[in-house]
C-alpha cells in the first residue's frame, strides 16, 4: 500500500488552553454534538461541525408518562406483595403491567421527539404498539 494514500494517524499533537478557553471549547463542542478534539479538528480545517438534532420535548406528555409510571409501580408492588405472601397472581394482571410499561416507553419516545406524535394511539389488540 502506498504510504502517501494511507490514512494512518500521526502521534497526538498537544495544545494548551486557558480554563476560560477550554470551557468555551467544551460548550461549543457539546452544542455541536462532538468531542473537544473532533470540534477542534473540524474548525481548524475550516469545516463546519454537523448540526446536532435537538428534538423538542413534550412536557405535557412526559407528565402523563410520570402518572402512568406511578400506576405501573403500584401494580408491580401489589403483584410482588401477593407473590411474597405465597399467593398466585393472575397472568392478566402481569400482562396489564407489561402493557402499561410498553405504553410508557412509547410515550417517552414521542415526548422526547424520537417518534411521530401521530402514531401514539396506534396499539394492537393486545395493547402493544404496532412497532413492537
Amino acid at each position: 500500500m502506498d504510504k502517501q494514500l494511507s490514512t494512518k494517524r500521526s502521534p497526538p499533537t498537544s495544545i494548551r488552553f486557558s480554563d476560560k478557553q477550554k470551557n468555551e471549547l467544551m460548550r461549543r463542542a457539546t452544542k455541536s454534538g462532538l468531542s473537544i478534539s473532533g470540534y477542534i479538528k473540524l474548525t481548524a480545517l475550516n469545516q463546519s461541525p454537523r448540526k446536532l438534532r435537538q428534538p423538542t420535548i413534550d412536557r405535557k406528555l412526559l407528565a402523563q408518562v410520570l402518572a402512568h409510571l406511578g400506576r405501573v409501580g403500584n401494580n408491580l408492588n401489589q403483584l410482588s406483595r401477593t407473590l411474597n405472601r405465597g399467593r398466585s397472581i393472575e397472568i392478566g394482571e402481569l400482562q396489564q403491567a407489561l402493557i402499561h410499561h410498553e405504553h410508557m416507553h412509547f410515550m417517552i419516545m414521542i415526548a422526547l421527539g424520537y417518534r411521530d406524535k401521530s402514531l401514539k394511539h396506534e396499539f394492537n389488540k393486545n395493547g402493544l404498539h404496532r412497532d413492537y
